[in-house]
């Protein structure tokens, strides 16, 4: 039987998915003492450049634009259920957000921002969440809870101070998770990292309803989690349970070695419920997760989807999709709906099968029941989809980004309905957010910042490109939101 030809690229996690969990969990506690003097506070804001106000949302009867910057560049965006939008990337040099200028500590440097948006795109506050001048930054993944309260995750190297709290990393640079009050201030951060060759990184973080933060990631060589070390000599995938209001350790875990190419093993998104998460990513000839084992379909490779509770212990493991040829799959979102079911949507570069079928079609939205169980798969027929960016409806189907420019909605028997333009010309790394009362959410960079910056059109509205960060706001148009 042939076995997949993975080289180094290892296993795929999505969200906390991406690790392969155990099922026993080491509680420990972790002092939150700084290992260096703390670097120079934050800039005086008030002595930053005059800079031009920020522009308002532009508003017609195909929806709103509202943009963010300049020289602000998008990470990773959440929607809460009143319509607000989080924002979480970086700015360079001078920006302003809400009249509030934010200035690095030197023209070219990078700093983490942080922004919430309110139900109709006004930008609501905005801030700098890092101060790096003896180090750097680099943003992933974000989560919010049900307080609005949000939590970022990403790399650092050198001395770097997350509001009020100070971080050195080890040499090869480490990862942190910090939370953001609704209010913008940072309450807390925490850092963990090791002595291998490799970056340490935290990839992706979620929060669950009861306030278990969940962060996942990559270390290498003797990586400290506080009074917990993980030690290995290669790549290794973490999870790691924090306590929501103070920050506090819970709990940390380490799995089988990721391979040699980390920009192989991409993580997207991760799906809370009450109790735990839904995960999900790409493995290669078998994956065990917590003691249960799942092989790929001819040995090759697949997509594995879990249940894993709040203190580590997994549920169930099950495969959804199997390769059935040489070739790479890869997860590029998840999400679950009001009555427990789970959906997973991703693309893959070879032949496969889900539920016995073999759609001749990369791109792939699965649905399966709260057990993991396939009801049905979606495949729209266009060669440059990428399927990602996915939000359950109420109704059983689902919202579905494919493009930069289009997304789709599936109905709750797995039908693709129509495709509906968002725009003319499609805005960088366009996500969508999912829908409110008033309408659907997508969000992206406007464009780069150039000397010249040209314009594009959404929603029938002229946008300029100037390296901004855009919402756009279509106007509902169907049920389902």
């Amino acid at each position: 039987m042939p076995r997949a030809d993975c080289g180094d690229r290892g296993l795929q996690i999505v969200g906390v998915a991406a690790l392969l969990l155990s099922c026993t969990a080491r509680p420990v506690d972790i002092p939150d003492t700084a290992v260096a003097p703390p670097p120079p506070p934050l800039p005086d804001l008030s002595s930053a450049p005059d800079m031009p106000p920020p522009p308002r949302p532009q508003h017609n009867a195909q929806g709103w634009i509202s943009s963010f910057g300049p020289k602000a560049y998008l990470t990773d965006a959440r929607l809460d259920h009143d319509g607000n939008v989080y924002l979480y990337g970086t700015y360079k040099g001078d920006t302003v957000i809400n009249h509030d200028k934010l200035t690095a500590p030197a023209p070219y440097d990078v700093q983490l921002l942080v922004a919430k948006a309110g139900p109709d795109g006004a930008a609501l506050w905005g801030i700098a969440a890092s101060n790096a001048p003896m180090g750097s930054v680099d943003p992933a993944g974000m989560a919010v809870d049900t307080e609005g309260n949000i939590y970022i995750t990403g790399k650092f190297s050198g001395i770097v101070s997350f509001g009020s709290h100070t971080r050195t990393s080890t040499e090869n640079g480490d990862m942190f998770l910090a939370r953001v009050s609704a209010q913008g201030t940072v309450d807390w951060a925490v850092s963990a990292g090791g002595d291998g060759i490799y970056n340490d990184v935290g990839s992706v973080v979620a929060v669950s309803p009861t306030g278990t933060v969940l962060v996942a990631g990559r270390v290498t060589g003797k990586a400290a989690f506080g009074s917990v070390t993980i030690q290995s000599t290669s790549p290794i995938a973490f999870i790691a349970a924090y306590e929501s209001v103070t920050g506090k350790l819970l709990w940390v875990d380490e799995t089988a070695p990721l391979g040699g190419n980390m920009h192989d093993n991409r993580i997207a998104a991760i799906a809370a419920r009450a109790g735990g998460f839904y995960v999900a990513g790409r493995f290669c000839n078998q994956v065990s997760i917590g003691g249960q084992v799942v092989k790929a379909l001819k040995g090759l490779s697949g997509v594995y989807l879990a249940s894993v509770t709040e203190t580590g212990t997994v549920e169930w493991l099950t495969e959804v999709l199997s390769t059935t040829d040489l070739g790479e799959v890869n997860v590029g979102g998840i999400a679950t709906d009001g009555d427990g079911n789970i959906y997973v949507t991703g693309r893959s570069e070879t032949a496969y099968v889900v539920a016995g079928q073999a759609p001749m079609k990369p791109v792939f939205l699965i649905k399966t029941s709260s057990t993991g169980v396939v009801q049905w798969s979606a495949h729209p027929n266009g060669p440059s989809y990428t399927g990602v960016g996915l939000q359950a409806l109420k109704n059983g189907g689902a919202d579905w980004a494919l493009t930069n420019k289009e997304y789709a909605r599936v109905d709750a028997f797995g039908d693709v309905v129509p495709l509906t333009e968002v725009m003319e010309h499609g805005v960088l790394g366009l996500v969508h957010l999912g829908c409110a009362a008033d309408g659907c959410r997508y969000i992206g960079n406007c464009g780069e910042d150039t000397a010249a910056p040209g314009t594009f059109t959404a929603l029938g509205m002229q946008v300029t490109r100037n390296g901004t960060i855009c919402i756009l706001n279509r106007y509902a148009d169907g049920p389902g939101h």
